[in-house]
């Protein structure tokens, strides 16, 4: 499927009309989000759509309109609003409804209160819990990590060290009120930006000093073919289906990160798609989803260790 931007708008405006029509009274508003309206359009994006309802159940469905493809969200107010009244109970899914506040675009509101609500809501700072949250994950693994070590399983080290670094960074982030957490693609642009110490970091540590385009295509095709063997091997397994769309959704933006030249977030979104995968509780005993090699060395592991605890010591 391939839209040019002025079809995409064309298009989302004529599906929002059609929302309006279907749902009446009950459709409070209307919010588009993502590369439609951050200027990063590409012909094969989708188009990123939450409605919003007075009453309704949540859901996540993809729709196509002519050859657009919509991915939608139907949302209670109850459910959008939560993390602002003190109500968020799931980190990444708080982040995400506070991304959409941030950067999303309201395309249809009743009454111009979706509008109030908004500029109200954009000067709130993101409540001190979800910091916690990240930082608490990131203790958990970094002292995983230590006893990996010290056991001498390394590569189990490393994919502790790993994790507990981009906790890290999300716990830095959430501290100077940015939510763009989730992925590496969102959190990446912004450590660069706002945290280069952490950032350098990172990178040791996922092996990202001497890479370009090549071994990012390499690594984002390794995880493609990854997920090929998952669909033959799993293809009755209906309950995966989702996991499949996710990883399937992630690796996309691995390659618009490609695209963009930034090579590091897409290795690191390259990743980040294969670890839905081993961490799923249907696969994670499958040897050959870990592609994945050890980048680093028994002393740089525990050197990155003491560098990432005077990083949280030094900022948080």
């Amino acid at each position: 499927m391939a839209a040019s931007l002025k079809d995409a708008l064309e298009k989302t405006s004529e599906f929002i009309s059609t929302a309006i029509g279907r749902y009446g009274n009950n459709l409070f508003g209307s919010i588009v989000f993502g590369s439609l309206v951050k200027g990063t359009w590409r012909k094969s994006s989708d188009v990123d759509i939450i409605l919003l309802f007075n009453k309704c159940n949540y859901s996540r469905s993809v729709s196509f309109y002519g050859d657009l493809k919509f991915e939608v969200y139907n949302m209670p107010l109850k459910v959008f609003f939560s993390p602002f009244s003190g109500d968020g109970k799931n980190l990444f899914f708080d982040m995400f409804r506070l991304q959409v506040l941030r950067t999303g675009k309201i395309l249809y509101e009743r009454d111009n209160l979706l509008s109030q609500l908004f500029t109200k809501l954009r000067e709130q700072r993101i409540s001190r819990r979800y910091l916690d949250e990240a930082l608490s994950k990131f203790y958990n693994l970094i002292n995983a990590a230590e006893i990996y070590l010290s056991r001498g399983r390394i590569e189990k080290a490393e994919l502790s060290l790993r994790d507990s670094s981009i906790n890290l960074a999300r716990a830095l982030l959430m501290k100077i009120n940015i939510p763009e957490i989730n992925t590496p693609r969102l959190l990446i642009p912004h450590l660069r930006e706002r945290s280069p110490e952490l950032y350098e970091v990172i990178r040791e540590v996922y092996g990202l000093n001497y890479v370009g385009r090549n071994e990012a295509e390499t690594r984002i095709r390794e995880v493609k073919e990854t997920l090929n063997n998952i669909k033959r091997r799993f293809k009755r397994n209906i309950r995966l289906k989702g996991v499949i769309d996710m990883v399937e959704n992630e690796l996309l933006s691995a390659e618009d990160c490609l695209e963009d030249g930034d090579y590091d977030s897409a290795i690191l979104q390259a990743e980040f798609s294969q670890s839905i995968l081993i961490k799923n509780p249907f696969m994670r005993n499958e040897y050959w989803l870990h592609t994945s090699k050890p980048n680093i060395e028994r002393r740089d592991i525990k050197e990155c260790i003491g560098l990432l605890r005077e990083i949280k010591e030094k900022y948080l």
